[in-house]
């Protein structure tokens, strides 16, 4: 069965990138930096719709600071930011053990990558001063903040991924680019 992109076996990977993966950091870290950027974009989109009044980054910044202001805010959109950068060193390493990236296969570790993250929120009143002080307590998934703030939780997810995989070139596909250039 197809999926519309050619995913290949773990009997098909590379094992000597799984034993020595050289991932492009740089190339893996402005794709996960842009990847949260969309999601911070589009969490804001979605308070201003009132979609959902969950702030992701107040509540990242708040759980460093203890407040819940401004400054913390962007210190969260920084740390998502930052985050989003190094997360993407994981999705990397996949992709150079499949040995492609593309952003159908980013979107769907980007899915797995929402489900783990989703099913971990109902532990962060366990680290947060902050809730339920200020904040909603979250549930799994945040559905304490409503259902299109859980389905918006694992699709932001879905995006980060999948522009992590349009972004990111693997090894090989910069050798071809680099081949094709030269000549």
């Amino acid at each position: 069965m197809s999926l519309g992109c050619s995913l290949k076996t773990p009997a098909s990977w590379n094992i000597e990138a799984m034993l020595a993966p050289r991932i492009r950091f740089l190339s893996a870290f402005g794709a996960g930096v842009a990847g949260a950027a969309l999601m911070s974009v589009l969490a804001a989109a979605g308070r201003a719709f009132h979609f959902t009044s969950l702030e992701p980054e107040l509540v990242l910044g708040s759980r460093m600071t203890g407040v819940a202001d401004l400054s913390s805010g962007l210190l969260g959109l920084a740390l998502h930011l930052l985050i989003g950068g190094l997360l993407a060193q994981v999705y990397a390493f996949f992709f150079e053990l499949a040995g492609e990236a593309d952003p159908v296969m980013g979107a769907g570790y980007g899915f797995v990558h929402g489900v783990i993250a989703g099913l971990f929120m109902e532990l962060v009143p366990l680290i947060h001063p902050l809730v339920p002080a200020r904040f909603a307590y979250f549930g799994v998934f945040s559905v304490y903040y409503g259902t299109a703030t859980a389905i918006g939780f694992v699709v932001l997810h879905i995006l980060y991924g999948g522009t992590i995989g349009a972004l990111y070139r693997t090894r090989g596909a910069a050798r071809e680019r680099s081949t094709r250039a030269a000549a």
